[in-house]
């Protein structure tokens, strides 16, 4: 079973970054990081329109993405290969969008452990 959490926060000068935290718990680590394509690259461009890297949070691997001449972005975080948090930002600076991400506790999302399944009797 998949899960997910999503807020959406918007500026009162326009613009948006919305947080979505996905539980793949039920799909193992392996099909974490096969939904996360980049988890297993090293990617790093830049140009005068934006960028696209890959990097770490704390000990997790992520994603991120700028344009900036739309001001829209997004970071993607894999948390101990169960956990996907995404960060997207419209019309957002990039600093916005990384301090939002950095507000999400990594740590604690990691020690999160799964339900264990019930049977009917």
């Amino acid at each position: 079973t998949v899960s997910f959490a999503e807020g959406t926060y918007e500026a009162e000068a326009g613009g948006n970054i919305t947080i979505k935290i996905t539980d793949n718990g039920g799909l193992g680590g392996f099909m974490a990081f096969a939904q996360a394509g980049w988890a297993a690259q090293e990617i790093d461009r830049e140009s005068d329109t934006g960028f696209e890297r890959t990097t770490t949070y704390g000990k997790d691997k992520a994603h991120e993405e700028y344009d900036n001449g739309s001001k829209s972005g997004k970071i993607e975080i894999l948390v101990a290969g169960r956990f996907m948090v995404e960060v997207n930002g419209n019309d957002v600076a990039w600093e916005a969008i990384q301090a939002a991400a950095k507000k999400v506790d990594l740590a604690k999302l990691a020690q999160v452990k799964p339900k264990a399944a019930t049977q009917a009797p």
